[in-house]
C-alpha cells in the first residue's frame, strides 16, 4: 500500500475526497498530487461517495465530518469497504466531537483549516502507521488507544477481544 519514497509517499495510491466545501477540495486535491497519489477522486455527496468507494477502491478516504457515513463504512452489512483508512476533517472539534468520531472508527482527526504539513502529516501517518484493526461487537475501526503503557498494572483485556 504503501512506498518508502519520502517526497511522494502517496505514489500510486488513490485517494477520495469528501467535503461539501469544493475550495478545500480543490486544495487538498493539489496537496494529494504533490504527494504522488495517482488517482484522486471528488465526491459531492454522501452517495456519491460510496459509489466511488466501490467502484474506484480508494486507499485512503479524506471525508468532512459526516459520522452517518462513516459509521455506515464501518459497520454496515452493505459497506463497500469497511477497513478502509479514513481521516476526518471538521472545523469543530470540540472534546465531545472527537471522542464522537474516534468512535465511529476513523484513523485521524484532522482539525480545518490546516496547512499543508499538518495535512502530510495525518495522512502519511495512516499510510505508514496504521493502528490494528478491531472488530468487537460494539466497535469496528482502527484500535482507539494510541499507545500502550507497558507498565500498566492490570489485566490486558485487549487479548479477550
Amino acid at each position: 500500500m504503501y512506498t518508502s519514497d519520502d517526497d511522494q509517499p502517496g505514489k500510486g495510491l488513490a485517494a477520495l475526497v469528501y467535503d461539501p466545501d469544493r475550495s478545500w477540495c480543490r486544495i487538498l486535491e493539489m496537496e494529494l498530487r504533490r504527494m504522488g497519489f495517482s488517482h484522486i477522486f471528488l465526491a459531492k455527496t454522501a452517495e456519491e461517495c460510496l459509489l466511488m468507494i466501490k467502484g474506484h477502491q480508494p486507499d485512503i478516504l479524506l471525508v468532512h465530518r459526516d459520522l452517518k457515513l462513516i459509521r455506515f463504512i464501518r459497520t454496515h452489512k452493505s459497506s463497500p469497504s469497511p477497513t478502509l483508512p479514513i481521516v476526518l476533517m471538521s472545523a469543530v472539534l470540540g472534546v465531545n466531537e472527537i471522542i464522537e468520531d474516534r468512535d465511529a472508527g476513523v484513523d485521524e482527526i484532522l482539525a480545518k483549516p490546516a496547512s499543508a504539513n499538518t495535512f502530510r502529516k495525518h495522512v502519511v501517518e495512516v499510510l505508514t502507521h496504521r493502528r490494528e484493526f478491531i472488530r468487537a461487537n460494539v466497535y469496528l475501526g482502527p484500535d482507539r488507544r494510541r499507545r500502550t503503557d507497558r507498565h500498566f498494572p492490570g489485566a490486558d483485556r485487549r487479548d479477550e477481544d
